[in-house]
């Protein structure tokens, strides 16, 4: 007598035995003869809103990995490698309970300007920065934060320059985050805010395109995956949580810097749920 079967057909998704669900759809509509509806935007919906319980568990996410992020910087210093960084990282989440959110990103140099850089095999060098890109999963749910160091504790005025620009960029972005606008929104606010402050820097010509510079996108939902699933042309709505990771990318200086905040969509406004991790560049070489 079932009429209708109801199953999360998100692209992707597979059972345990390695078949994508969408595979029993005919399979279920032909042996029982019932309607099959999709209930992944349902699920969408409900994951993007997060409870109290919910944003507890992220903050608490967000202070094991500044514990953890604290204690990798520690090990930051000429002659160390990117794996000795990340290992560092690592060791405290686990030693903690907890798990990687995901593959942990230490890339210096020229290695910074690789979105998703993976192999975390080259010695740190004098007068370079790493970048880090980072996050604890604790009890479900998880952070994603990124800073950028200098190796050697002191930035140049180059490096100033780009990561002054991607800090108040940063700042900016999180300020204009407001129930309403849309994932789509935040990202030409922070086109338009790199290329004015790099074209006023002399950093690019004003006919350029900001993508040669910044190429990946601002924000994502983020709670029990690191991309939490989303319907991104939904306006954002109290209870969502999202990264704000702007970033810029110059291969021919060597220079790649992002700065990555775990932030909450409140009534009017935003708050910032990694405020207390140091992104400020007065705190980051004291």
């Amino acid at each position: 007598n079932v009429k209708t079967v109801y199953l999360d057909l998100e692209p992707g998704i597979f059972t345990h035995t390695g078949l994508l669900v969408s595979n029993f759809r005919e399979e279920i509509i032909n042996t029982v003869n019932a309607k099959v509806e999709n209930v992944y935007p349902l699920i969408v919906r409900l994951r993007m809103v997060k409870d109290e319980e919910e944003i507890a568990l992220i903050r608490e996410s967000i202070a094991l990995t500044k514990k953890a992020l604290d204690f990798a910087i520690s090990k930051v210093k000429p002659g160390a490698y990117e794996y000795e960084v990340a290992a560092a990282f690592e060791y405290k989440i686990k030693a903690a309970h907890g798990v990687l959110g995901f593959s942990t990103i230490a890339a210096t140099g020229d290695n910074a300007v690789i979105l998703h850089y993976p192999d975390l095999n080259t010695k740190l060098e004098a007068g370079e920065l790493l970048l880090l890109d980072l996050g604890g999963h604790n009890n479900m749910y998880t952070a994603d934060i990124s800073r950028t160091v200098p190796v050697n504790g002191k930035f140049t005025p180059l490096q100033i320059t780009i990561y002054e620009i991607v800090l108040a960029c940063n700042k900016a972005v999180i300020d204009f985050i407001k129930p309403g606008k849309t994932i789509a929104d935040l990202q030409n606010y922070t086109r338009e805010f790199l290329k004015e402050r790099l074209v006023k820097a002399k950093l690019m010509d004003k006919d350029e395109d900001i993508s040669n510079y910044y190429y990946h996108g601002v924000s994502h939902h983020l709670g029990l995956d690191t991309h939490d699933p989303a319907d991104r042309a939904l306006p954002l709505e109290k209870g969502n949580v999202i990264t704000v990771e702007p970033g810029l990318y110059f291969a021919k200086y060597g220079i790649g810097v992002r700065i990555e905040d775990n932030v909450l969509v409140t009534e009017k406004g935003s708050e910032n749920l990694s405020i207390s991790i140091p992104k400020e560049i007065k705190e980051i070489i004291s």
